[in-house]
């Protein structure tokens, strides 16, 4: 008899729900949100590829602890640094941020430093993905009941830099970035209910739309009211939403096309 070599063999109990598993950034653990259980699970990683491997006969436990958290915790992210650890939700429009604080053997002993409040930006409470830019500067939010992402500084008082609607009925799922000489692209994936969304045409440009930005600083945030100029630059599919993403006025002397932001159709389902 052949067996299917891809066939889950083993796993580890964590709780009810788990979501989106994240790496710390030294590799020591993995922080899996447990969106039934409003924790997340901290899992030692060394320990559990022994466990997993049948090599441990401690009887020890591969769960470090566990951390109490927002309700319907949806997915960990950390900063470049590896320093905080940013929490999302499904359930609740909050966003949990801790510190991660690791000690001489690289192990977290996580400290919560605040809780913000993103109703504003995620009325509905349902913010399943992040990711910080690379630079290590801002950190982008998924709004997918929303139609909508936004931005916060990884600093500070995590200050809001920008929010961006998409459309109704875009239900963005996760985002990624480009940067080169040509600019800074931030894609969005969109899990789009019908071939009608989003809506077809942008909202029109505002007068500051165009302003100036320091020049030293390139920016992946947009202004809040995105021309519509080059909204076929992304490519030759019809349905792809695009409008022109503003970076610095070094990057886009006089008309940004090098630098745009783009949503482009998913067929992926809600999850």
């Amino acid at each position: 008899m052949t067996t299917n070599p891809e066939r889950l063999s083993s796993g580890l109990l964590l709780g009810r729900e788990p979501h989106e598993p994240t790496f710390t950034r030294n590799g020591k653990e993995l922080w899996v949100t447990l969106r039934g259980e409003d924790r997340i699970a901290i899992v030692n990683v060394e320990l559990a590829l022994r466990q997993l491997k049948g090599t441990d006969n401690t009887g020890s436990t591969a769960i470090r602890q566990f951390l109490p958290t927002i309700n319907g915790p949806a997915q960990v992210w950390f900063n470049r640094e590896g320093t905080l650890a940013f929490v999302a939700s499904q359930k609740v429009s909050q966003v949990d941020v801790f510190r991660v604080n690791p000690g001489a053997d690289g192990h977290s002993q996580p400290q919560r430093v605040t809780t913000l409040d993103i109703s504003a930006q995620d009325k509905p409470g349902f913010t399943p993905f992040m990711k910080t830019t690379p630079d290590g500067a801002e950190v982008w939010f998924s709004h997918k009941l929303a139609d909508a992402l936004s931005s916060r500084s990884t600093r500070g008082g995590f200050d809001l830099i920008d929010s961006v609607p998409l459309g109704m009925g875009a239900r963005p799922n996760h985002v990624e970035f480009v940067s080169n000489a040509r600019g800074s692209v931030v894609y969005a994936s969109l899990a789009r209910i019908d071939d009608g969304a989003p809506a077809a045409s942008p909202p029109a440009p505002s007068p500051s739309s165009t302003a100036a930005q320091p020049a030293a600083s390139a920016r992946w945030s947009a202004p809040s009211s995105a021309t519509a100029a080059n909204r076929t630059g992304c490519g030759p599919t019809p349905r792809t939403r695009c409008s022109t993403w503003r970076t610095s006025r070094t990057n886009c002397p006089a008309r940004p096309t090098p630098a745009r932001r783009c949503a482009a159709p998913s067929t992926s389902a809600t999850r």
